[in-house]
């Protein structure tokens, strides 16, 4: 009898432990038995995973600088320039989308000097005009860029030649974070700082900001006239002259953006940047403000070419120059151009400059011009 009692025992204990199995495998509650792909400890599994996986860095191993004599006519000596960030943990991914400039805020900032009014209109811009010749020019769509221009715009710009294409260029003549006399740098700083979030240019920026000096432009100034001879210009220098060109560039990990089509069309890449402004103590002299982005961090990182497969793909580059010329490569650096990717959204994509001079021999004479070549830091590609 004893035993019978045991074997029921167990048979009892046997059907009951079959009745709860059989309720959580219906129920959800033994997700390994019921095959459920929506349990919810199983997702969070999945998706910390995931993360895990997108968010590994992938720091990029270049040299601070490089020396190479490629061929007899071709070499590099160059300083090498990207942040610490993209050493360390790599490019993080990026997309953007552009955003229009607040107009009403650029009115706002010129009302107190200029006092503009709206002159003319069309298509696409909206002219203004205002005292000391202002011109304002306004796109209705934000499609194109601000434009501000003035008299004492124009004779800066006779004393201040930026392009080393063209003849004069005498930047290097105005120091970069020089002091001025009655404007101190950290004054200017402080200003641009208020332009760009009046106008509403979003994240984090770079400026690079050169003293003009009063006494230099003066000494500088040249007027180029239709017939064409030049001149001193008829002006009287004083030390409210003195002047900040800004030179403001988006940043993307810490990297300056440029726009595609200045790729091609710009002699002096490294020092260009979307927007300019130069500004005195008193007013903002000129500006000119360009497409605007909207930059959006992604999950993870971009997977960078090692640099010794980016230093093959430039030196397969110059094997394409012609025998008559010669080039030094000076600096190589990280810059960000936009790549459209439809529907107004852009990937943020790397690109590494060599940037340096070509020489040629113009019927006997060696000329000199800036050089540049562009190639994707992530495929390879040659740009432009």
């Amino acid at each position: 009898m004893k035993k019978r009692r045991n074997r029921d025992y167990w048979l009892i204990v046997l059907i009951i432990a079959g009745i709860f199995i059989l309720t959580g495998i219906s129920m959800g509650w033994i997700p390994f038995l019921s095959g459920r792909e929506d349990d919810p400890s199983l997702i969070s599994i999945t998706e910390t995973e995931s993360s895990q996986q997108l968010s590994i860095s992938h720091a990029i191993e270049v040299p601070y600088t490089w020396q190479e004599e490629i061929d007899e006519r071709n070499i590099i000596h160059a300083e090498i320039d990207i942040p610490d960030a993209i050493r360390e943990q790599g490019f993080r991914k990026a997309s953007a989308k552009t955003i229009e400039v607040d107009s009403e805020s650029v009115l706002t900032l010129l009302e107190d000097y200029y006092h503009p009014y709206q002159s003319e209109e069309y298509d696409d811009v909206i002219q203004y005009r205002g005292e000391d010749a202002l011109y304002l020019y306004i796109p209705k769509q934000g499609n194109l860029g601000i434009s501000v221009t003035s008299t004492l715009r124009d004779y800066i710009y006779m004393a201040y030649k930026e392009n080393p294409r063209e003849e004069g260029y005498n930047r290097e003549l105005y120091s970069i974070n020089g002091e001025l006399e009655g404007f101190s740098l950290e004054e200017c700083k402080k200003k641009m700082r208020e332009i760009c979030s009046e106008i509403g240019i979003p994240g984090e920026i770079g400026i690079t900001y050169r003293a003009l000096d009063y006494r230099m432009m003066e000494e500088q100034a040249e007027e180029l006239h239709m017939d064409g001879s030049v001149t001193k210009p008829d002006y009287n220098w004083t030390p409210s002259d003195n002047s900040y060109h800004c030179t403001i560039s988006q940043l993307c990990n810490d990297i300056p953006v440029i726009q595609t089509y200045m790729l091609t069309a710009y002699a002096d890449i490294l020092n260009y940047g979307d927007h300019t402004c130069v500004l005195n103590k008193e007013r903002i002299i000129s500006m000119y403000v360009n497409e605007v982005y909207e930059i959006i961090y992604e999950q993870g990182y971009e997977k960078l070419l090692d640099f010794s497969e980016i230093l093959d793909k430039y030196r397969g580059c110059t094997e394409l120059i012609l025998s008559e010329y010669s080039t030094e490569v000076t600096d190589i650096t990280l810059r960000v151009i936009a790549l459209s990717q439809g529907k107004g959204i852009y990937k943020m994509t790397p690109i590494w400059i060599f940037y340096g001079t070509s020489y040629g021999d113009a019927s006997g004479e060696i000329i000199a011009v800036p050089y540049a070549v562009m190639i994707n830091a992530l495929t390879g590609e040659e740009i432009g």
